[in-house]
């Protein structure tokens, strides 16, 4: 499900049904296998990646309701969370990613809200709950980061939601009669601040200009 590069140019795939998580070279030669070995680390059902500056690898575990910290080799660092509806907890978490002051942000999807950690694990704050209002959600999916702006996707509402760091509410990726949104999932944004989303019920890859926020 997930993807992720380090600062090495290793790509790091998230093999949900398989319960591993793959390492390539910038070339695409497979290098290693991550869980589901009789030498390596369980993992259950990893979903989504987001890499440090240390090249330590962050992975949400939806049906374990945990994050598993492991290094470049695939090495063991730290597990945290645990399935509750409480700070720190999580039901079925997916999208996550890392800012640039080392923040981690989990999407935590069945509890209809974002949860903001330290890399310790440490929880900072949440928000959102169920719903169809701005700041609430409906069964969000994936999250991405564009230096202090936030972008998160939701499995049920056609609708891209923008936040700050802090949870503030800053508006939505705007629609059109060629940007329509339908069951989006992965979201990503490049360099230049183009956001790209997976736009599933319709079979689509958006390319979307920061400029289209409302």
């Amino acid at each position: 499900r997930g993807i992720a590069v380090d600062k090495n140019g290793y790509v790091f795939v998230a093999d949900f049904k398989n319960n591993r998580i793959q390492k390539f070279d910038s070339n695409g030669k497979f290098v290693k296998q991550i869980g589901n070995t009789s030498n390596s680390i369980s993992l259950i059902t990893p979903y989504g990646i987001t890499i440090d500056d240390e090249n330590n690898l962050f992975v949400t575990c939806p049906e374990a309701h945990c994050i598993f910290i492991l290094d470049s080799d695939g090495n063991f660092v730290d597990q945290w969370g645990e399935f509750g509806k409480d700070e720190g907890k999580f039901d079925y978490p997916l999208g996550i990613t890392i800012d640039k002051n080392g923040f981690i942000y989990v999407v935590d999807n069945s509890n209809h809200r974002i949860q903001k950690f330290t890399k310790e694990g440490k929880f900072v704050l949440s928000w959102g709950r169920k719903g169809k209002e701005p700041t609430e959600f409906d069964f969000p999916h994936s999250i991405a980061i564009d230096k202090n702006i936030i972008y998160v996707t939701e499995s049920y509402l056609p609708r891209v939601q923008i936040f700050n760091t802090d949870g503030k509410y800053l508006g939505k990726v705007k629609t059109t009669k060629d940007i329509v949104f339908h069951r989006t999932t992965g979201i990503c944004v490049d360099i230049r601040n183009n956001i790209y989303i997976i736009n599933r019920g319709l079979n689509q890859i958006l390319k979307i200009k920061r400029k289209f926020l409302v």
